[in-house]
């Protein structure tokens, strides 16, 4: 009986640590405004898992079976994290361009000069950063998606706004990320995307090149999530994760010295990296092919 109920225990500490590592809330968007903008939604917030600082942290338990698995999957962790912002920032950076360019040497831009034609770039140059400001200062992927549809109902071609309209917009709305790309933005114009992609700290990148390093990143952390499910047969792991779920902390040892806190948060950044990395995975690739 005492067996059967410390698995138990430990059981529940791990279902409690994945639980804490992969959860996914349902989104607050609306049909509607989920067609408009739950792809931007949804990419924002793989920005937002990706500055978690758990998913680069070492996750040293102590315990050989554990630490095996995690020299497997921080290292890949860590270069996905980096990966994903990246190709956030390259496509944002990439729309930005293409939407300033587009109407820098458009007819409604060839029909100003002087200060009309300064006062409407600065405006077009904060239009086409708006949504890419808000993906990188964002913290809450739902709220920002909300201002995001505004704003595309804002510069939609059949309900655009005034320019007086849009400039309270943009002013109300606006990021730390929005001023520093749109004024990059103006400044390179003339002298090219390579300009801008310096100014803001982008750099372009042959992402076909990573499909297959991707996809063998994809069959080892399916590999070392099939390896962190029977971690309970470990007595040592069995024993952390009882006394970490009964709150025996602090200084609290087992087997030949492990910490109870530092082995239980280890097991804990480790599920973490392998819930978050398994999503991000697919999506880049996704994403990458998307863009081809």
């Amino acid at each position: 009986m005492k067996m059967k109920t410390s698995m138990k225990f430990a059981a529940v500490a791990l279902a409690g640590c994945a639980a804490l590592a992969g959860c996914v809330c349902g989104s607050k968007l609306t049909p509607e405004q989920e067609e408009v903008v739950g792809a931007w939604r949804d990419q924002t917030q793989m920005l937002i898992d990706a500055r978690d600082p758990d998913l680069t942290a070492e996750c040293k338990s102590g315990i050989a079976e554990v630490d095996a698995i995690a020299n497997t999957v921080t290292p890949i962790s860590m270069s996905v994290n980096k990966l994903i912002n990246d190709k956030i920032r390259e496509t944002q950076a990439a729309a930005a361009w293409n939407t300033y360019v587009g109407w820098k040497n458009g007819p409604e831009a060839n029909k100003l000069s002087g200060d009309a034609l300064a006062a409407a770039s600065a405006r077009q140059a904060r239009l086409a950063c708006f949504e890419q400001g808000l993906t990188l200062n964002s913290t809450d992927a739902d709220a920002d998606a909300l201002k995001v549809f505004d704003f595309r109902q804002l510069t939609s071609a059949k309900t655009r706004a005034d320019e007086a309209t849009l400039d309270a917009f943009l002013a109300e709305n606006g990021s730390e990320a929005l001023n520093t790309w749109a004024a990059a933005l103006e400044q390179s114009v003339g002298t090219g995307r390579e300009a801008f992609y310096e100014a803001i700290g982008v750099e372009a990148t042959d992402w076909v090149a990573l499909i297959p390093d991707l996809t063998k990143y994809s069959s080892d952390i399916a590999d070392a999530t099939k390896r962190v499910s029977s971690l309970l047969k470990n007595p040592t792991v069995k024993e952390v994760m009882i006394q970490y779920a009964l709150g025996s902390l602090g200084q609290a040892t087992v087997g030949d010295g492990i910490n109870v806190q530092e082995a239980g948060d280890a097991i804990l950044r480790l599920q973490k990296q392998l819930a978050v990395t398994g999503e991000q995975l697919p999506w880049l690739i996704d994403a990458i092919q998307a863009s081809e």
